[in-house]
């Protein structure tokens, strides 16, 4: 089983067509103040695993895709999903990446339904911050992180704060700590609750945004919707319908799929990024405005522009330079 570091995870999910998200349920008992996909203890899960089994069987077989991540919500809280999702896709040959807060931790030992999802998987991403220990102590992130290093797992922890993030993993494995895993720094995301508590701030004019590699970041949700890119909001239902599908029959996938990548539009703001588009005369208006990040920008681009021709000649050079992310 290959252990994935954060920047060999963040190299394949910037390469088109090589990774997937499954997104696997919106519950979450944490409730964090700042969750960026407002999940909570009822949010919707899985409701039809018939249907889901197919979503897993049609994700397992896309040959080129690598690595799938599963995350949420918090994965381990939907135990029947998470074990058919890990099973079936760990027997297709996939590197699996789950991501979660660690909840689970509340024994030293964890459960063997956990150890065994562990034991075929190769990286966890935990995630602890000052809002998450409201609810998950210190002990339970110390129990988990130990229970996911003895599994033989990359731990990469996921932090906006740094220095209370280093001061658990010493606890937990003392200074060596390094030989379990890696610390990587966040920056606050102003989506879901976290809109609450921080401030988009409109720093860039919209003409200098450069490449987002993840506008082809493809994530599936457990109830079939299929969004071409990560952003939280995209996956809670806001922003273009353009980037968003409701697969038919999960068999429709890798077509959904295909059709993305052949998007001049996405693969435009992709491959060069979403200002440079603002040279075509029929985005000139937005050249002027300022913008918070690169999703604002590639959101009025949608919004300006909702349907591109394929021969649009502008477009289809920009898509012929020399892709921002090698893969």
């Amino acid at each position: 089983m290959t252990r994935l570091t954060h920047q060999h995870i963040e190299r394949i999910r910037q390469t088109p067509g090589q990774s997937l998200l499954l997104f696997i349920t919106d519950r979450c008992p944490v409730e964090c103040a700042h969750c960026s996909v407002d999940s909570k203890p009822d949010s919707p899960t899985i409701s039809d695993f018939q249907q889901f089994g197919l979503l897993i069987d049609a994700m397992g077989a896309m040959p080129d895709v690598q690595v799938v991540g599963i995350s949420g919500g918090e994965p381990f809280v939907e135990k029947r999903g998470l074990q058919m999702a890990v099973d079936n896709l760990h027997a297709m040959g996939k590197s699996l990446v789950i991501y979660t807060s660690g909840v689970w931790g509340q024994a030293e030992r964890a459960p063997a339904w956990i150890q065994n999802v562990l034991q075929k998987t190769s990286t966890v991403v935990l995630s602890t911050d000052a809002f998450h220990q409201a609810h998950v102590d210190p002990a339970t992130v110390i129990h988990a992180a130990r229970a996911i290093a003895d599994a033989g797992v990359w731990l990469v922890v996921q932090t906006l704060h740094p220095g209370m993030a280093k001061t658990l993993m010493e606890q937990a494995f003392g200074h060596d700590w390094p030989h379990h895993g890696e610390l990587v720094s966040l920056s606050p995301l102003p989506n879901g609750r976290g809109a609450l508590l921080f401030q988009r701030t409109l720093k860039h004019w919209a003409s200098d945004i450069g490449p987002c590699a993840l506008a082809v970041t493809p994530v599936v949700r457990y109830d079939g919707q299929l969004t071409a890119c990560c952003n939280e909001d995209v996956i809670m239902g806001k922003g273009p319908q353009r980037l968003r599908q409701q697969l038919h029959t999960p068999t429709t996938l890798h077509t959904q799929l295909k059709q993305w990548r052949k998007d001049p539009l996405l693969g435009a703001v992709a491959r060069i990024g979403p200002g440079l588009l603002l040279e075509h005369p029929q985005l000139e208006p937005l050249q002027n405005q300022r913008c918070s990040n690169a999703c604002e920008v590639c959101w009025k681009v949608m919004a300006q522009w909702p349907e591109v021709p394929c021969n649009d000649r502008l477009v289809t050079a920009l898509n012929s330079l020399e892709p921002a992310i090698e893969s």
